[in-house]
Parts: C-alpha cells; structure tokens; sequence
C-alpha cells in the first residue's frame, strides 16, 4: 500500500471515529461510500457551498445526490450575490441522484422521502432576451421552497420555485409541481394537480373532489 493509500485510510478512520463534524469539508469531497453516525453519503455525490447547508442526523444520500448552495452568479451580462439557505432535517432518506439548486431557501424537514433524479430549484435563469444564451442572463423568480415533514416525492419530480408541499403528502413519478400542495394529499401530473386527500374522519385516501385545487400560495 502506498503512503498515500495508508494516509487516507487513516484519515477515514479518524472523521468515523468524530462523527463526520468536518463533513463539508472532507466526506462531501470524495467519490466513494462512507458511512458515519450521521450521515450515509454514496458514491459520486457532490456538496457545493457547503458553509450555507445545514443538515440534520442520519441523513442517506444516495448515489449521484448533488447539493449546490449558489453564493454568487456571474456572467457576460449579469454580476449577482444571494445569500442561499440549504436546509435538510433529520432522517431524510434520497434514494439517488437528487439535485438541489439554491440561491435563496430550500427547507426539507424531517423524515421526508425521496425517489431517484428529483430536480428542485429555487431560481432559474432569465429568458427576457433572444440574443444572449440564456446560460448567461440573470437568475429570476427566486422563490423559497418548502417541503414537509414525512412527505414522499416521486421518481423524476420535479420542484419549482416558490412552492411548498405539506406534511404527509406524496407527489407522483414524472410530476411537475408548479404550485403549493396542502398536508394529507396524494398529488400528481404536469403540472401536478391534487388526486386524493386524506380523510381522517374514515382513516383512508379519498378522490379529490372538482373542486379541490391546489393553493396558489
């Protein structure tokens, strides 16, 4: 074994024997599985701006899980400074490949579930004008997001700016949400819309009736 091999194996130890207190700067780094009485981070996960992610006890990222708190934007055209909030409660497990963008506030609280390729942002860049690639015109629509507790979102969802989804609701595979989803409802669609809700007067999931739309808040 090499020296170097034998110095980062030591290291390893040593963060497993802390209890990942240095995870920003060394766990979210590296390219391989290390778990920790923390935290579960997979294989080719990658941490970026890890001074503004707060991040609660026995978290599982999966696989590929990219995490990106965005401090500053600067292109051709545009010179931008946020001040991004990335907040993740306990015992939120990521099943794989979940991206998180944040230039203002994204806040998943405790025991909320997620399936593989979830996409959220809370911004996205401009579309004003026609010549300029969009890739360089200004981040807009920021908006905090906002995800509940115990909450279950679906395989290739996506999120966007300005919404939130109550406690215990799930939101459907290959859903986009474009708007507020209340606690206690199954939602689903591009865009989502609520499908059930549950009535806890019978203790089971109910169709949603015509009339029961999603909040615009």
């Amino acid at each position: 074994m090499s020296v170097f091999k034998n110095v980062k194996k030591r290291i390893k130890k040593i963060i497993r024997k802390l209890g990942a207190e240095d995870y920003g700067d060394i766990i979210f780094k590296n390219n391989e599985t290390i778990l920790t009485n923390k935290i579960y981070v997979g294989k080719n996960c990658s941490f970026e701006g890890t001074e503004f992610i707060q991040l609660g006890e026995k978290i599982i990222f999966g696989d590929g899980t990219k995490l990106v708190a965005i401090s500053s934007f600067v292109s051709s055209i545009a010179k931008q400074e946020f001040k991004p909030i990335i907040k993740i409660g306990r015992n939120v497990q990521v099943t794989a490949s979940l991206q998180v963008y944040a230039m203002k506030e994204i806040v998943i609280e405790d025991n909320v579930l997620f399936a593989s390729n979830v996409f959220i942002s809370d911004g996205f860049h401009g579309y004003n004008r026609t010549d300029v690639a969009y890739k360089d015109q200004p981040i807009s629509d920021l908006e905090s997001i906002h995800i509940g507790e115990g909450s279950w979102i679906g395989q290739n969802v996506v999120i966007m700016p300005g919404v939130s989804v109550g406690k215990f609701s799930i939101v459907g595979a290959n859903s986009v949400i474009t708007k507020s989803i209340p606690a206690y409802c199954i939602a689903a669609g591009v865009p989502a819309r609520i499908i059930k809700r549950w009535d806890f007067a019978k203790s089971e999931w109910i169709e949603s009736k015509k009339e029961y739309k999603i909040s615009e808040e």
